[in-house]
């Protein structure tokens, strides 16, 4: 037995085929017997060889009688091979005319094929294993339907990774930046990780006919893959991707870097939604249109991934397992009192906060507040925030459309006033004549999301491991004051 390249012209059909009901007299005969007993899909072999080429995992097996080479497994791919080759040896007219048909690009590479070559008659074994059944698992074994589904399901248009990436671009811009990256998504890191049911349990998958289902809600399940994908696509200065398969190639290895990333099953659940189909109950996101607001976007993962995002001068001391935090560090706010959640007290005065304000409310925006505005960008964006549950397991997205929220504001009452965001605030807040017992404590605790060029300070470059959900509430009870003067 030895593999080598013989000239398709040299190759013979074999005249006793088991396609065939007896033998036949010469090779125009077999040619046109296949055809014949194949009909269409000795066209569809031909194109698809047209476009593809050979499958280079399996080789023709020919056996030597002297100086012949007889075909003894892969007939249909040299009937295919040599009708290209020579169209008019086809009898059938319509077979004749499809095969002419097709691209001629590869049939330069089609001359010589690879061949595996017996002298002996060992090579039946192969072809009895590949062909009959009955060998106990020694031979080939033919999935099954739902095993054939499931192929397609993790391969094809519907794998878990294209039902995923679905979803993405369908959020393109919440996800705008993972979007940015593609070229540096590897689909089979993607894949990996979906095809380990530990790791859909903790992202709030099952699979139901191959489908992918949530059920969590939309912004819990965004937030939790733009950190995965975060990781995943992160490069180094040079475009080298910093992120490899061996940070995941194993079970343990993918359960340690889910545990790494805090990404755990939620215990928020929700009807489950259909992560590619069920686009309908998705809120569509606007597409931004001032650079002052896409700018946001743009830097998030520079701030995300940015190893000094946690080293701010504005850092209080303060833990997330109690939930706890302490006031800020500022000469204007040293009458706050330092609370915890379990207290369910707050730093700001009575004027400051809504009924449901409190910082044990698992929403950033109190039910019974609302904004009315012309502009229905903002309104979109307003209600995608106070329909974001849970801040904890959506803490990225809270943040992101809360930034978002406060620049479409300025923005938008404040077109025509020169200055820095900090200066519209305060012009705004002025020409409104916002009247408060507390105002001079709002607008010093507002002024600490700014640096001193007056720019606002992103709250991941703040203290992003003690930011927590109190903090983020309290600051959220803070901005109203102004929201309600903009709005209400």
């Amino acid at each position: 037995m030895k593999n080598s390249l013989i000239n398709i012209n040299n190759l013979e059909l074999d005249l006793e085929n088991p396609r065939f009901e007896s033998s036949l007299d010469n090779q125009r005969d077999a040619i046109n017997k296949m055809i014949s007993l194949q009909g269409n899909k000795i066209y569809e072999l031909a194109k698809d060889i047209s476009i593809n080429g050979l499958d280079p995992s399996e080789s023709i097996i020919v056996f030597k009688d002297k100086n012949r080479y007889i075909v003894v497994e892969g007939n249909r791919r040299v009937t295919a091979i040599k009708i290209m080759h020579t169209p008019s040896m086809i009898d059938d007219k319509k077979i004749k005319q499809k095969i002419k048909s097709l691209s001629k690009n590869k049939l330069s590479g089609l001359l010589k094929i690879n061949s595996t070559t017996y002298e002996d008659e060992s090579y039946k074994r192969w072809i009895e294993l590949k062909h009959t059944t009955g060998h106990k698992g020694a031979g080939r074994e033919a999935w099954s339907p739902k095993e054939a589904d499931t192929y397609k399901a993790r391969n094809g248009d519907s794998s878990f990774s294209h039902q995923l990436i679905t979803f993405i671009e369908f959020n393109s811009i919440f996800f705008k930046e993972i979007i940015a990256n593609k070229k540096y998504w590897r689909i089979s890191n993607i894949s990996r990780v979906l095809s380990d049911p530990l790791c859909r349990e903790k992202l709030g998958l099952k699979v139901e006919n191959n489908l992918l289902f949530c059920t969590e809600s939309q912004n819990v399940f965004k937030d939790k893959i733009f950190n995965l994908l975060m990781i995943m696509s992160e490069t180094q200065s040079d475009g080298r991707p910093v992120f490899t398969v061996n940070r995941i190639r194993a079970k343990e290895d993918r359960k340690t870097f889910f545990n790494e990333l805090n990404i755990y099953k939620s215990n928020d659940l929700v009807a489950p939604w259909e992560v590619k189909g069920n686009t309908d109950s998705i809120i569509p996101t606007p597409i931004l249109k001032t650079k002052d607001i896409s700018t946001i976007i743009e830097k998030r993962l520079e701030e995300v991934t940015s190893s000094d995002s946690s080293n701010s001068s504005d850092s209080s001391n303060s833990s997330d397992s109690s939930d706890s935090s302490n006031s800020s560090n500022s000469s204007d706010s040293s009458d706050s009192s330092n609370s915890s959640d379990s207290s369910d007290s707050s730093n700001s005065s009575d004027s400051n906060n809504s009924s449901d304000s409190s910082n044990n409310r698992n929403n950033l925006v109190p039910s019974n507040f609302s904004i009315s505005s012309t502009n229905d960008y903002i309104n979109s964006v307003f209600y995608e925030l106070k329909s974001s549950d849970n801040i904890n397991n959506a803490f990225y997205s809270n943040l992101l459309l809360f930034e978002l929220f406060i620049k479409l504001t300025v923005s938008e009452i404040n077109k025509s006033h020169n200055g820095n965001i900090k200066d519209k605030i305060t012009h705004i807040i002025n020409s409104l004549q916002l009247k408060s017992p507390n105002s001079d404590e709002i607008i010093n605790a507002i002024g600490l999301h700014f640096d001193y060029n007056g720019e606002l300070i992103h709250f991941y470059k703040k203290d992003l491991n003690n930011y927590n959900k109190s903090k983020l509430i309290e600051s959220w009870d803070y901005w109203e004051n102004l929201f309600k003067a903009v709005y209400i």
